[in-house]
């Protein structure tokens, strides 16, 4: 479904409207967020599976972090602590889960397409769509990367007794994914030029085209924020 709606209508819905409802929401219409956005990830037949694909987000962990986070820091009442780490807890999960949605059902030739259709030069599309496509190359390159190192004897977690060797560690793999990140840049670059890109050149602007599902979304989260302020 959201798929194939329109980049801008995504953009707008999914990383503005949606996110600024989620700040300012109540608890109550809050959960109402939180349904509007597993009825999207249902409707795209998307599992939770997929979101080690795109930044290997853990919602546990970051429960965890943000309840002892409140427990520590805010002041009043244990209960009442608790509450809110929960609700906060909530706001980032949504927050995550609506970033991760928009990885999910954006396809990285929409944005030079889009940014084209705002006038603005296609040069600077390409760099973002680029960049975007290369995130979870970058990640796997890193996964590769650590576990070379750990198969040479180097240890990447974290130990307060082990400190120095611990910053030495991290170095190891900072240097060759600096390395991997340029040859790959470069390598990128140069297929771009072989197949006769010109940065500088004019490409046929590709029309506009909303349909009812476009405007349906963006009713939709408008309607949200709406009623949420």
């Amino acid at each position: 479904m959201i798929k194939k709606l329109h980049f801008w209508i995504k953009f707008i819905c999914l990383l503005i409207i949606l996110p600024i409802v989620c700040f300012i929401a109540s608890p109550l219409k809050l959960i109402i967020v939180l349904v509007f956005l597993l009825i999207l990830f249902r409707l795209n037949n998307i599992n939770f599976n997929s979101f080690d694909n795109y930044g290997s987000f853990r919602p546990i962990p970051l429960v965890i972090f943000i309840m002892l986070s409140s427990i520590f820091f805010i002041t009043g009442p244990l209960d009442n602590r608790i509450i809110l780490g929960s609700i906060l807890s909530l706001r980032f999960i949504i927050l995550i889960g609506l970033g991760i949605l928009f990885a999910i059902v954006t396809s990285p030739i929409e944005i030079p397409t889009a940014l084209m259709q705002a006038k603005i030069p296609h040069r600077y599309g390409i760099v973002m769509m680029v960049a975007y496509r290369m995130m979870p190359i970058m990640q796997q390159k890193m996964e590769m990367i650590k576990i070379a190192q750990q198969a040479r004897g180097a240890n990447t977690n974290l130990s307060l007794k082990h400190i120095s060797l611990f910053y030495k560690s991290i170095l190891a793999l900072i240097v060759p994914l600096i390395y991997a990140i340029l040859e790959l840049s470069v390598n990128m670059s140069t297929t771009l030029l072989i197949r006769g890109y010109n940065p500088n050149g004019r490409i046929t602007i590709p029309p506009k085209t909303f349909d009812k599902k476009n405007w349906l979304l963006l009713s939709i989260c408008i309607l949200l924020l709406i009623w949420t302020i």
